[in-house]
Parts: structure tokens; sequence; C-alpha cells
């Protein structure tokens, strides 16, 4: 659903660290992750780098507003 609403989201990844950004696709063990800045919209211009992330490496995600 989130991916789908094309909703920021914040990433909390093992080992600590975090990522912003929107989720552009999500596959059967990973998801992809447009990184960008939490108040902007996703657009190409704002993308820093697009992050495959492993499921595995997930602690948590939450929706930002």
């Amino acid at each position: 659903a989130l991916s789908r609403d094309r909703a920021t989201v914040c990433l909390a990844l093992r080992g600590g660290g975090a990522a912003v950004g929107t989720i552009d696709a999500v596959g059967a063990d990973h998801l992809d992750l447009a990184e960008h800045d939490a108040g902007e919209a996703r657009r190409a211009e704002n993308v820093r780098r697009v992050l495959t992330v492993p499921f595995a490496a997930l602690v948590s995600v939450e929706h930002r507003h």
C-alpha cells in the first residue's frame, strides 16, 4: 500500500542506518527505495539515488506524513 500510494517512508536498517524516500518497487525479498528528502516529492530531480534493500536488512518502515 505504501508503494502504491507513493508515500514517503523512513526505513530503519540493521546496523543503525536509515533511509528516507519513496518505495518504487517491492519484490519477493527486497524493495527499491528512491532516496530523497522527507519534505520533497518523488521527482527525478529530487532523487539522490535508488537503493535496493533486502527485507532481511529492514528493522522497520515508518510512514512519513
